[in-house]
């Protein structure tokens, strides 16, 4: 058995593990946990690792980037949330949101080990281009970050709910530069799919579904970053449709397959890693 087969199912064991730790150390008592904080960040911290280690591994044994499957993507998915969190964490102490994301990164694993697609595959020739890397680690670290957005105003609403009271300015802000951020990756992200495309069949964009939702995100974010430059009076607002455009970049990942139109789609994931010619890369 090769190195990477055999720590893939424990890797991702132990990241599991560890997020539902930091999810269940969120609701100790400081009183009885009076290092509550350092727990929390250190077990995500170790979730995240594993999860790395479980990519590196992978990598090693096939000699190419460890996210070519809907299932590898999900492990990267999840790596990049609680990346994004820690760095934010580590800058403006939010430990507030750790069992949120602790959840989320759970739930995203918990979702990849019950994909069909774990084998390991090989991109076709068309695809093993130079700018495969780059764009798929531009989109997903843009997903990492909208997703951190999201859970920032997610839990901004459900206070505001709860306390009916006035949704605070730093969860906002935070929620805004986090999507300002992410808005620039999802940018490149799109600049590099459409070169890679170029390069490897002479066409920048061929209105596939996923490149039009890819584009009717990205036009989404624009118009709110645009729209939302002052927290004053609009927080409430802004957290709203914050959430409400995630949707649409969840739909961008992993709903394009629900259309009708889906079957002509060259970035279905299964699709894209088929020997057949012609194919998209996926983002």
């Amino acid at each position: 058995m090769v190195i990477g087969q055999s720590f893939i199912p424990l890797s991702i064991m132990i990241a599991m593990c560890f997020y539902l730790l930091s999810l269940t150390t969120s609701f100790i008592p400081v009183k009885i946990l009076p290092k509550k904080n350092l727990v929390e960040y250190g077990t995500m911290v170790l979730a995240f690792v594993s999860t790395v280690i479980m990519m590196l591994s992978r990598g090693i044994d096939t000699s190419k980037a460890p996210f070519q499957t809907l299932y590898e993507s999900l492990i990267l998915f999840s790596s990049c949330i609680c990346f994004i969190y820690l760095v934010f964490s580590l800058k403006y102490k939010i430990s507030f949101l750790n069992g949120l994301v602790a959840l989320v990164s759970f739930s995203v694993l918990l979702y990849a080990t019950l994909k069909s697609d774990s084998e390991i595959t090989f991109l076709p020739p068309a695809l093993q281009s130079f700018w495969f890397v780059p764009h798929v680690l531009l989109y997903f670290i843009a997903y990492g970050l909208l997703t951190f957005s999201c859970l920032l105003s997610m839990h901004g609403l459900l206070k505001h709910i709860r306390k009916k009271g006035e949704i605070s300015v730093k969860t906002a802000k935070l929620s805004y530069t986090s999507m300002f951020i992410g808005l620039i990756f999802l940018t490149f992200g799109l600049i590099t799919g459409s070169i890679w495309a170029q390069r490897a069949w002479g066409d920048y964009w061929s209105w596939d579904p996923k490149e039009n939702w890819a584009l009717i995100s990205w036009l989404i974010y624009l118009i709110i970053i645009h729209q939302f430059k002052s927290m004053k009076n609009i927080r409430k607002m802004f957290t709203v449709l914050n959430i409400v455009a995630y949707a649409s970049v969840l739909f961008t990942y992993l709903g394009i397959q629900t259309l009708p139109t889906a079957v002509k789609s060259k970035h279905i994931y299964k699709e894209a890693l088929s020997e057949k010619p012609q194919r998209k890369p996926v983002s």
